[in-house]
């Protein structure tokens, strides 16, 4: 027959079989929430960096649209100026009469504050990089 000693020893043998294979489980319990964690981070990384790559596609297309209207503002402006030029040109011309004056003043009034419009604009989207009026 076998001794207390044995006995206890096989106890003992036990007890630290169970010991340990409890940690082993806690172990594997842990490392399946750290996998689960990881997935979950590697799922809102790849949300994130899809997100990113639209904004970047959203900011293209605004910068691009932001140099198209700046484009057709300055010619715009161009345009005005010409034709603010030239209705200065023929005011000077001796063979008008007062009528005829008054209506290219007029006109020309009327451009200049549609060109100071446009002008304004362009201040808009250039967020103050233009600081030009026309008079």
């Amino acid at each position: 027959m076998g001794s207390l000693n044995d006995n206890e020893t096989n106890y003992n043998s036990i007890e630290e079989l169970f010991e340990r294979e409890k940690r082993i489980n806690q172990i594997k319990t842990e490392i399946k929430l750290k996998e689960h964690e990881l997935n979950t981070m590697a799922n809102k990384i790849k949300e994130d960096s899809q997100t990113n790559e639209y904004l970047n596609d959203v900011l293209g297309e605004v910068i691009e649209y932001k140099k198209s209207m700046d484009n057709i503002k300055e010619q715009q402006a161009i345009n005005m100026r010409k034709l603010i030029k030239y209705l200065e040109t023929n005011m000077s011309d001796e063979n008008l009469t007062n009528v005829k004056l008054t209506k290219i003043q007029k006109e020309r009034d009327d451009i200049t504050k549609k060109l100071n419009l446009v002008l304004l604009d362009m201040k808009g989207l250039n967020a103050g990089e233009m600081d030009e009026s026309f008079d």
